[in-house]
């Protein structure tokens, strides 16, 4: 009966370490608002306006000013729906040159998940999406001379429908 309820939990503990679906850095699909800020301490709780809610209702409930990543300065927006989170942004500080930022960047995330899966170009602007192993859709985009990237796992309930 001890090896029944020992192999129980090891499979329990290794389910729930397998579906683990990282967003971004430390922050994991569903963690609460709480939670994330346990893992980024620095990160300050906003009141969510129209222009920061998202169209499937998510709010941005937490940010992160000035997040160095490749020497460019970022602001971080944390988005939750049913109070659990579901999509990272990082938007570029002002800069003289964002195209640069978005180039360096289209650069790191190649060298890190290879090609993109996509590149959508717009008169507007363009941007380039990766697909990580846990579902994660990452969007580098430069639309209207503002560059952000968007790490968002709702594509998985999408691709759920399947």
């Amino acid at each position: 009966m001890k090896k029944i309820v020992f192999t129980f939990i090891l499979s329990v503990m290794f389910s729930t370490s397998t579906f683990c679906q990282i967003i971004w850095q430390k922050a994991e699909k569903g963690m609460t608002v709480a939670q994330v800020k346990k893992n980024f301490p620095k990160a300050q709780s906003v009141q969510p306006t129209d222009g920061t809610t998202l169209g499937d209702g998510a709010l941005r409930l937490l940010e992160l000013s000035d997040y160095d990543i490749n020497n460019f300065k970022f602001d971080a927006f944390f988005y939750f729906k049913d109070a659990k989170l579901i999509q990272v942004t990082l938007k570029a500080k002002d800069s003289e040159n964002q195209a640069l930022v978005y180039k360096k960047m289209v650069e790191t995330f190649r060298m890190k998940y290879g090609e993109e899966t996509s590149t959508n170009n717009m008169s507007i602007g363009q941007e380039k999406l990766w697909m990580t192993k846990d579902r994660t859709q990452i969007t580098v985009s430069l639309m209207g001379g503002d560059m952000n990237i968007y790490y968002s796992a709702r594509i998985e309930n999408e691709l759920n429908k399947i």
